[in-house]
């Protein structure tokens, strides 16, 4: 590093060991030496107040962020050492959130073809996780032996960075390329899994889970303003191919009430088929900066949700939200950012009124204002106590929030 890390002050570590009990710690590193320098701090402060408990001790949620750097040199470094050693004692918070840069970062420039040096969870640390959002490109089967151990999990964000997870998680092993299968995951209290910045070929993922109790599915393909056309994409990129297997193997059909898909064109034959095969018992289907093929969006999810075929199948669905931008709407009508419900409720042919029963899905659109670019997907944080407290994940997280309202990413738990 050029230049000494701000969190070398021993203020810093001081607070972590003697100060106020924390319940949520948040740090943002911008190299993986800052967190090696914490990490020193606390050994030497620890090892001082002879086992006493600390606020560091008492965290439930903690979130690691490191921005772009990361030691290169050696993977037996004294930074990377430092790394391994605070993750090996990290205190017995229930809720992780874990930030990489990218897998280039991991490997050294001079070496392109060594082995890229990786962190090291601790089985005992990711057995008592409830929540776990995990921002990195790795190989999928990488992520998945990562988390294996977490039966324990209700919450699960796998923050993609757009990335197919190809990459080799060891490229110059004999054995990288062998044939054997990756092994599957079985997460059985599993109830909310989020895929973030999502490359549609990446959704292969999904294969290897099994998530018997899901709840909620929710996609988001969208990153630094562009998103996928995958209704005319090449025959690999049609990510609903990898979602049929997933649900089937969890045998999750009648569980998974909450579907989002973000930043996605579909068809509508693609959509109907996906959600009567797939999530015939969901309540609410969100389209977040999503559309449908064709000349209207919402005339066509009309036409879907009045057909009989479909309202047979799905008898459960409630509300359809289309959360868009300004452009999306007629420019002499648009929507205005701050409404609280800015909704234009569809009426159905036949429905009989508000009274009618059962009662067909409202299909609401919610538009916005002009909003200074990009986005955020703010709610894909650690989870505290209160809501309106939650930070965001600007600097760490280049996803787009492709609207001021995810309803989905609410904690339903």
């Amino acid at each position: 590093m050029g230049e000494l890390c701000e969190f070398a002050a021993s203020y810093l570590v001081k607070q972590l060991l003697r100060g106020i009990r924390l319940d949520h710690l948040s740090l943002y590193c911008p190299s993986s030496a800052c967190l090696a320098w914490i990490t020193k701090r606390l050994n030497v402060y620890n090892a001082a107040g002879a086992g006493a408990l600390t606020s560091w001790d008492t965290l439930r949620s903690l979130r690691i962020a490191i921005n772009s750097e990361w030691d290169t040199e050696r993977e037996d470094s004294e930074t990377q050492q430092a790394i391994n050693e605070m993750l090996r004692t990290l205190p017995p918070v229930t809720s992780l959130h874990i930030h990489l840069p990218e897998f280039k970062h991991h490997i050294h420039p001079n070496n392109p073809g060594s082995v890229p040096h990786k962190i090291k969870l601790p089985n005992s640390s990711l057995a008592r996780l409830t929540r776990l959002t995990f921002d990195c490109d790795w190989h999928y089967r990488t992520v998945l032996d990562t988390i294996r151990p977490c039966l324990d999990l209700a919450v699960l964000t796998l923050h993609l960075k757009t990335s197919t997870l190809g990459y080799n998680p060891a490229s110059n092993s004999p054995s990288a390329f062998s044939p054997d299968p990756v092994k599957d995951i079985h997460l059985p209290q599993l109830k909310v899994l989020r895929l973030r910045q999502a490359n549609p070929i990446a959704l292969r993922i999904l294969r290897h889970f099994d998530t018997p109790l899901l709840a909620e599915l929710d996609l988001s393909f969208k990153f630094a303003g562009f998103s996928w056309d995958t209704a005319s994409a090449p025959r690999e990129c049609h990510w609903q191919d990898h979602i049929i297997p997933y649900i089937t193997k969890s045998n999750c059909q009648t569980t998974v009430r909450r579907l989002r898909l973000h930043g996605v064109t579909t068809s509508c034959s693609i959509l109907q088929e996906l959600v009567m095969t797939c999530f015939p018992w969901i309540t609410d289907l969100t389209l977040d900066c999503s559309r449908i093929q064709g000349q209207s969006t919402v005339l066509d999810l009309e036409h879907l949700t009045t057909s009989k075929g479909f309202s047979d199948n799905v008898p459960q669905l409630r509300t359809i939200n289309l959360i868009r931008s300004v452009p999306s709407f007629h420019r002499d009508s648009p929507l205005s950012k701050s409404c609280t419900t800015p909704e234009s409720q569809i009426p159905f042919a036949g429905s009989g009124g508000p009274r009618a029963t059962p009662p067909k899905p409202r299909i609401i659109t919610i538009g916005r204002g002009q909003v200074d670019p990009p986005q955020l997907e703010d709610y894909d944080t650690d989870p505290i106590s209160d809501p309106e407290d939650e930070f965001d994940s600007w600097d760490f997280n280049l996803g787009v929030r492709g609207s001021s309202l995810h309803t989905l990413e609410h904690d339903y738990l």
